[in-house]
């Protein structure tokens, strides 16, 4: 678990990274808001 400054700077930074090279992520995730702020495409289980 992270403190909620250092999850928005991680995400942030995952964003930044995948706009810069466009590559597929898989991100698993309990955080329901998290999955909408960081993907196109959502999948549940």
């Amino acid at each position: 678990a992270l403190d909620p400054i250092t999850r928005e700077e991680l995400q942030d930074k995952l964003l930044e990274i995948w706009r810069e090279h466009r590559l597929t992520v898989l991100a698993i995730t309990h955080e329901i808001d998290e999955a909408i702020y960081l993907s196109d495409r959502i999948v549940m289980m």
